[in-house]
């Protein structure tokens, strides 16, 4: 299913289940639970969702990756955009965010 075809709520909700696995990944790493589990899909190892979210983050722009890292992956406070944009902007770019990583994350 291309992921792009979901409406915007839904790569919410996809965005926000990635965002739990990245953030449950990452505490395992500082605990030193890090059993990776090596898959072969397209071609390509794959070392847990994390990583694969760090890749795609690196075709991002600099305003998704602010928005996606604030607001899906780590646990920022609920108003932390006030210091970057206005909340108008906030949301127009949050919205082109959800987009670009998920159009990125869909190739």
């Amino acid at each position: 299913m291309k992921l792009q075809r979901l409406p915007y709520d839904e790569k919410v909700k996809l965005l926000e289940s990635l965002g739990r696995i990245y953030r449950r990944e990452k505490t395992r790493e500082l605990i030193g639970d890090s059993h990776e589990v090596h898959e072969r899909t397209a071609g390509y190892v794959q070392k847990g969702i994390g990583h694969m979210i760090e890749h795609v983050m690196e075709n991002c722009s600099s305003d998704t990756v602010c928005i996606i890292k604030h607001d899906f992956l780590d646990q920022s406070p609920r108003n932390w955009y006030c210091n970057y944009y206005a909340k108008s902007s906030y949301y127009r770019l949050k919205k082109e965010a959800v987009e670009e990583f998920v159009r990125c994350l869909d190739i």
